[in-house]
């Protein structure tokens, strides 16, 4: 699917794929992809999602971003703000800073210009989370300056990992130096 301003957001077939789609708009756009509700059971939740992003960008200097998206939360239904406020990216972390005129997201860190391919983003959410609802918001913010492909998201969890194996898990065993598990 390429970007069209007449589609907000769509669920798009690639092969056996199925993906969230999200245009990037050559107007001024702010549109949102929103969760459901989702328990954190957990202090040591990871949200990975799966995704693909190609956005517009100065085609004379390659910067300023003027389009781009971000992940924001809600937790126990307050206002959503931007992932990076209680969570951590582990990979796939935004890549820049949002820029232009009558963009909603200007002078965000997101996810511009472009993934080169589908890429994998993890995000180690807060510890202070443990019990708490939060909804995802998946939102794209364009300005007036021209539009591109936009951005796939083919795959989106919140999970808690297993003790043992590699220090990233955030539990200890023989062979890592992590903190202990709680359990």
């Amino acid at each position: 699917m390429k970007g069209d301003s007449d589609i907000m957001w769509a669920v798009d077939v690639d092969g056996n794929e199925h993906y969230f789609y999200i245009p990037n708009s050559a107007s001024a756009t702010d549109i949102a992809l929103v969760s459901p509700r989702i328990a954190i059971p957990s202090s040591r939740a990871i949200l990975t999602l799966q995704h693909s992003f190609q956005f517009n960008v100065n085609d004379e200097f390659g910067e300023p971003f003027f389009d781009g998206g971000i992940v924001e939360v809600s937790v126990n239904q307050m206002v959503h703000e931007n992932i990076e406020k209680v969570g951590s990216f582990i990979s796939g972390s935004y890549n820049g800073i949002i820029y232009g005129w009558e963009n909603n997201l200007s002078d965000q860190n997101g996810f511009v210009e472009k993934s080169n391919g589908k890429i994998t983003s993890a995000i180690k959410l807060s510890p202070d989370l443990k019990d708490s609802v939060i909804q995802l918001r998946f939102r794209i913010g364009t300005d007036i300056s021209g539009g591109d492909l936009g951005w796939n998201i083919s795959s989106i969890s919140v999970a808690v990992p297993r003790c043992g194996g590699s220090c990233d898990d955030g539990c200890q065993d023989a062979t890592d130096g992590c903190n202990a598990c709680s359990k």
